[in-house]
């Protein structure tokens, strides 16, 4: 996801995002429960705002306590805040988090997400 990011020009510095996320890191303060996880990276390292999510076949232990099957990774910077409210609305949706869950493409996914938030340019 950090790949596509960076190939979109929402990143400064790919090596260094990637570092601030990687799961040794911060695991433990990037699950939040009912099997999210919405890591992220130094907002210093971000020019344009995006969030990306991926859904996992099968849930992982994400960091020693959590399983995660749904995950945000998240390149905001600090005056995202709209960013973060729409991500907010749909992890707070049971039913949009069990359509992501059930979704088999990553068109599917896109659909959903389109559908249920609002551009924030």
């Amino acid at each position: 996801l950090v790949s596509l990011m960076d190939a979109g020009g929402r990143l400064k510095d790919k090596a260094g995002y990637k570092e601030g996320i990687r799961p040794e890191k911060d695991w433990g303060s990037t699950a939040i429960g009912e099997g999210i996880a919405i890591p992220h990276g130094d907002p210093g390292l971000v020019t344009k705002p995006v969030i990306s999510v991926t859904k996992l076949d099968k849930p992982v232990l994400w960091d020693r306590v959590n399983t995660v099957d749904v995950i945000f990774v998240l390149a905001i910077q600090e005056d995202s805040r709209k960013y973060f409210e729409q991500l907010y609305q749909i992890i707070s949706d049971e039913s949009m988090v069990s359509a992501i869950r059930a979704s088999r493409t990553r068109e599917e996914i896109r659909n959903l997400l389109c559908k249920n938030t609002k551009s924030v340019n």
